[in-house]
């Protein structure tokens, strides 16, 4: 995937009555949203593609906008906020950005899990050598695996 910015979204905090300037940049591995507020409050926050949840298109009364799971601003009480470009208008603007996300989500998140679950195992492989190592120096024979057995019957 390209790297890819949208700008010009908006999200509105009804409990402060205050629309904030929120810029998304999609990386190769991870959404970055920049958030600026009418209240000079400037936050940055970056989720990888595979804690992304909850990207969908929302709406409210006749506007149109989406939630960004994780990625979403909050609000006062912790609730994410969705998100909505522009005047809040631009359906197809809203379609692209979450078809975006979600396309990144289903393959960088499946794709960063994989390579996770590669180390964890190749971790474990090395410390197993290093037990039977262990065993076998201290001169302890362990039965053999009950499960290993069945499978060779």
């Amino acid at each position: 995937f390209e790297s890819k910015e949208y700008h010009n979204l908006a999200c509105c905090i009804p409990a402060v009555l205050c629309c904030n300037v929120v810029s998304i940049y999609a990386g190769p591995d991870e959404a970055t949203l920049k958030n600026d507020s009418c209240l000079c409050i400037k936050s940055q926050k970056k989720v990888p593609y595979g804690e992304l949840a909850g990207v969908g298109e929302e709406s409210c009364c006749c506007f149109v906008g989406f939630s960004a799971g994780a990625l979403s601003p909050s609000g006062d009480g912790g609730q994410q906020l969705s998100i909505y470009p522009g005047t809040g208008c631009n359906a197809d603007y809203v379609r692209e950005i979450v078809e975006e996300l979600k396309a990144r989500q289903y393959h960088r998140g499946d794709a960063a899990r994989m390579r996770v679950a590669e180390t964890q195992n190749a971790a474990l492989a090395r410390i197993e050598g290093k037990l039977d190592l262990l065993l076998q120096n201290a001169g302890i024979s362990l039965p053999a695996d009950p499960v290993v057995e069945d499978m060779q019957r």
